[in-house]
C-alpha cells in the first residue's frame, strides 16, 4: 500500500489514466483500499490514515479497533490503550490516532481515479476510447462502431469478446433509442431497488428490535426463574424447619416424660429397698410381728413397690419420610417448564419502560 500508491515495479504510475478500468487491478495498483475492511478509501468516514510504521487503515477501523481494546480490557474511554497495525503488528498509543495523518498518496490515487472516471465515461476500452453509440439489444450491451463492424465478420480472431451469438441474431440500435426505450425498465429498476432498500432497512430495524427484546426477555425470564426458585427454597426451607421443630420439641416432650418415669423409679426403688432392708433385718431379729406385718404389706402392694412397669410407652421416637421424593428427584420438570411461545410484537420498538415480549423459537418459564 506504501509504494504501491506511488508506482508499481510494471511502471504504472498515477498519471497514467489510461490504465484506468476500476477493477481489482486498480485498486492493489493504487492501494486505495483499507486492508481490514476491504472497503475503498474516501475524503468522509474512511480517511487513509498512515500509520508510523507507514502502512495505511482507514480512520472508521482504526476507531473500531480502539473501541474493541477497551472493551475487552474493560477500560473506559479516558484510558489510553494500544492497538496493533493490521499488517506489521506493531503498537500504536490510541492518543496520537486523532493527530494521525491523512495518506496523500493515496488521496493522490483517489483523485487521479476520481478524475479518470470522468474522462473515460462512455467510451470503448476496445478501441482507443471511441465513444460508445450503438446497442446490442441480443447481447444487452452499449458498444463503439468499430465493436458493431467485429460483429459482422467471420473472423474469430476479432470478434467481440463479449457477443457470442451468431451474426445473423444480433439486434444493434442507436444506443440514445435504446436509452429511450428502456427508460420505464431502469425507471422500474429504480424503484424495484428503492422499494427493496427500504423493505431491507425496515427488516434490519425489525431484527434489531427483535434482538433487543430478546434480552429484555432473556432477563425477563431469567428473573422469573430465580423469583420462583427463591419462592421454592423459602418454602422449602420454613418447612425444613417446621420439621425439625417438630422433632425437637416432641423429642423434648419425651425425654421429659422418660425423666419423669425414671425419677418415679428411683424412688420406688429406694422405698421398696427400705421395705426389703427391714424385712430382712426383722427375720435376722426373729421379730414375728414385723416379719408378718412388712409380708401383708407387700401382699397388699398399695405403693405397687413390688410392680414394674413397662417402658414400651416411652420408646417413642420420629423418623422421616419423603413424599413424593423419588418423583421429584427423577423429574425435577415439576418445579417449572419452559413453554414455546409465538408473538408478533417482538418485531415493534418496545416501549418505554416496556417488558420484553416472546417470540418463536424463544421460551417463557411457567411455574407449575
Amino acid at each position: 500500500m506504501m509504494a504501491a500508491a506511488e508506482e508499481k515495479s510494471s511502471g504504472i504510475s498515477l498519471e497514467d489514466e489510461s490504465f484506468i478500468v476500476m477493477g481489482r487491478d486498480v485498486i492493489e495498483v493504487f492501494g486505495i483500499e483499507c486492508v481490514v475492511c476491504k472497503e475503498v478509501f474516501d475524503t468522509v468516514t474512511k480517511q487513509p490514515k498512515l500509520l508510523p510504521c507507514n502502512h495505511t487503515t482507514c480512520a472508521c477501523c482504526l476507531d473500531k479497533m480502539v473501541g474493541a481494546r477497551r472493551k475487552q480490557l474493560a477500560v473506559n474511554s479516558q484510558n489510553p490503550v494500544s492497538i496493533e497495525c493490521p499488517q506489521c503488528k506493531k503498537h500504536i498509543d490510541s492518543s496520537s490516532i486523532k493527530t494521525l495523518p491523512n495518506d496523500h498518496r493515496v488521496i493522490k490515487g483517489l483523485d487521479v481515479i476520481k478524475k479518470a472516471k470522468s474522462t473515460f465515461k462512455n467510451v470503448c476500452f476496445k478501441h482507443d476510447c471511441k465513444k460508445l453509440i450503438r446497442y446490442c439489444a441480443t447481447c444487452e450491451i452499449p458498444m463503439c462502431s468499430d465493436c458493431e463492424k467485429v460483429l459482422h465478420t467471420n473472423d474469430p480472431d476479432d470478434s467481440s469478446d463479449d457477443c457470442t451469438t451468431s451474426d445473423d441474431e444480433h439486434a444493434i440500435v442507436d444506443l440514445n433509442k435504446a436509452l429511450n426505450n428502456m427508460a420505464v425498465q431502469f425507471d422500474d429498476v429504480e424503484r424495484k431497488c428503492t422499494n427493496i432498500i427500504r423493505q431491507k432497512k425496515i427488516n434490519q430495524d425489525i431484527l434489531r428490535n427483535i434482538k433487543h427484546r430478546l434480552n429484555m426477555n432473556d432477563a425477563e425470564q431469567i428473573s422469573k426463574v430465580e423469583e420462583r426458585f427463591d419462592f421454592y427454597s423459602k418454602k422449602l426451607n420454613e418447612r425444613k424447619e417446621t420439621l425439625i421443630r417438630m422433632i425437637k420439641d416432641n423429642t423434648m416432650k419425651l425425654i421429659s416424660d422418660v425423666n419423669l418415669e425414671v425419677q418415679r423409679l428411683e424412688g420406688s426403688t429406694e422405698e421398696l429397698q427400705k421395705v426389703y432392708d427391714c424385712f430382712t433385718s426383722s427375720r435376722e431379729n426373729e421379730d414375728v410381728r414385723q416379719i408378718f406385718k412388712i409380708r401383708k404389706q407387700l401382699n397388699d402392694d398399695k405403693a405397687n413397690l413390688l410392680k414394674v412397669h413397662s417402658n414400651e410407652s416411652l420408646c417413642k421416637t420420629f423418623e422421616f419420610k419423603e413424599c413424593n421424593g423419588d418423583r421429584l428427584e427423577d423429574d425435577l420438570t415439576t418445579t417449572g417448564s419452559l413453554l414455546e411461545k409465538i408473538d408478533l410484537k417482538l418485531q415493534c420498538p418496545p416501549a418505554d419502560g416496556a417488558d420484553g415480549q416472546i417470540s418463536k423459537g424463544v421460551f417463557q418459564f411457567s411455574a407449575p
